[in-house]
């Protein structure tokens, strides 16, 4: 697949011409490379073919009327490799994944609004059983999404994703929401776990990251608490896999999620953030 960065935007009246800019580099606004390229007043749309992987890239969109041009704010993007993209449900209109997953409604969970609404009572998701959703121990991971809690129920868990086998040795792992707490449950192995009371009602996006073994959580972009050394392998077990449900791990509904769920991936063999102190948005 060639590389590319597809950009849109909107554009408040009528302009003579609009300019592209993208640099490595933040870009100065008050001293403007070359655009890269220079479009007709009518686009909003554009497509960039000149695009490296693994590279970051800070861009404006300026618009020229009567040779007074005015610059959008800069936005910065960071370019990999889509096919490290295991699950990328955005559930803007429907329950396919944009790997061609599909995804199993049950109960009352429906997609509408551009997310996906649970109830909290056995509303949930499945899909069938995948090692793409498994991560090796020396691989690095970012699970991401966009999640809002509307309430708890008594046992102040909402389950996001779970990989769960009961079993004897209790196999795979999970990602929950608590109301106090966030964590990557893994059954064999330890379970980070970060502080954090996640406001009801708001939409939040999460992000947990694994790089070099350390793991971290990013919320709205910016890493929360301190990292979390992973010493010991998680074993997996390739299974079915659920999103807003603890019923597989034994649960029933107690800990299904109450709210809603957009932007769900999980990428293998990227920590999106790179270690750093934030991660890109979604």
């Amino acid at each position: 697949m060639t590389n590319r960065l597809e950009l849109n935007w909107s554009l408040d009246g009528i302009v003579d011409e609009q300019r592209y800019y993208c640099s490595e580099t933040p870009i100065d606004s008050e001293n403007l490379p070359v655009p890269k390229a220079v479009l007709a007043e009518n686009i909003r749309a554009y497509t960039d073919f000149a695009i490296t992987e693994g590279a970051t890239y800070y861009m404006h969109i300026g618009s020229v009327k009567n040779a007074v041009e005015k610059l959008s704010d800069e936005i910065k993007v960071y370019a990999f490799n889509s096919n490290l993209f295991k699950i990328n449900s955005d559930f803007e209109s429907n329950l396919i994944d944009k790997t061609s997953k599909v995804w199993t409604a049950n109960g009352n969970a429906n997609v509408s609004d551009g997310r996906l609404n649970l109830d909290g009572t056995d509303d949930y998701l499945t899909t069938p059983a995948s090692d793409d959703y498994h991560f090796n121990n020396s691989e690095d991971v970012t699970i991401r999404f966009k999640v809002k809690i509307n309430s708890f129920k008594a046992s102040n868990i909402a389950t996001v994703f779970s990989t769960y086998l009961i079993n004897a040795g209790n196999q795979n792992y999970c990602v929950r929401i608590l109301n106090n707490s966030i964590a990557i449950v893994m059954w064999t192995a330890q379970s980070p776990t970060w502080t954090y009371s996640i406001p009801l009602g708001i939409e939040k996006e999460i992000s947990i990251e694994r790089e070099s073994m350390i793991w971290r959580l990013y919320v709205d972009g910016v890493q929360i608490g301190s990292t979390f050394t992973q010493t010991s392998n998680y074993a997996k077990s390739i299974m079915t896999s659920y999103i807003g449900s603890g019923i597989y791990e034994g649960y029933g509904s107690e800990r299904d999620l109450n709210g809603t769920l957009r932007k769900f991936q999980i990428i293998i063999g990227l920590a999106v953030g790179g270690g750093q102190s934030t991660t890109p948005r979604i």
